[in-house]
């Protein structure tokens, strides 16, 4: 645990990111969440090319965003130790 950060490994959902009170990230279903997030905004814009993810620490939603080949994305996260748990 870092400043209220766990990482915890709950076998069925694989490890999960906690903050305070709030999963943050599930292995399990990191894919179903994102993908959503990521793709809809993407396909949604005529000619996306650069994206900025806010409080995106976990990487997920950067990750996703890079499948599409000319997107380039920037990244800011307030809570280093998300980054950090993350990693």
């Amino acid at each position: 645990e870092q400043n209220g950060i766990e990482v915890l490994d709950s076998g069925y959902f694989g490890k999960i990111l906690v903050a305070g009170d709030k999963a943050l990230y599930c292995e399990r279903d990191s894919m179903m969440r994102h993908e959503i997030a990521a793709h809809t905004a993407v396909c949604s814009h005529e000619e996306p090319g650069r994206v900025l993810v806010i409080d995106g620490g976990d990487g997920a939603i950067a990750a996703e965003l890079l499948k599409h080949k000319d997107i380039t994305v920037d990244f800011v996260e307030r809570d280093g130790g998300i980054v950090a748990a993350a990693k």
